[in-house]
């Protein structure tokens, strides 16, 4: 399978899982997908970088580097996919659903205050 191929799987995975995440979020289910069963890697600004270069767009030495969203966008999607199954899954008990939510919301949150100041979004901002 040549490089582009695998770039191309690895983007149209990513695309897929962000919108399992998101679906899942908005009707109520857990996700499709497991993280344990995810073995593709997670798409970097690298992936698009060819694109961009050869599109229309051209980086220039007066222009700042474009950040691709998408990439911090998978990333936060492969945070929030369990707390998304935690809210939307079946427990047994109240207390072991807020062990768990507290456990995987907590690492959600820190894989957010880890992004980049311009890849944090607020109603402030």
């Amino acid at each position: 399978m040549s490089q582009e191929d695998r770039r191309l799987d690895r983007l149209t995975f990513w695309s897929v899982y962000l919108l399992d995440v998101s679906l899942s979020f908005g009707v109520g289910r857990e996700t499709a997908f497991r993280l344990a069963a995810i073995t593709q890697t997670p798409p970097s600004d690298a992936d698009f970088k060819t694109a961009l270069t050869h599109g229309h767009y051209r980086e220039s030495s007066s222009t700042p580097p474009i950040r691709n969203v998408f990439s911090y966008a998978a990333r936060l999607a492969y945070a929030y996919g369990p707390v998304v199954n935690v809210v939307n899954g079946p427990w047994d008990t109240q207390s072991e659903w807020e062990s768990q939510a507290q456990q995987i919301t907590q690492q959600a949150v820190e894989v957010y205050n880890a992004l980049p100041a311009d890849m944090q979004w607020s109603a402030i901002k």
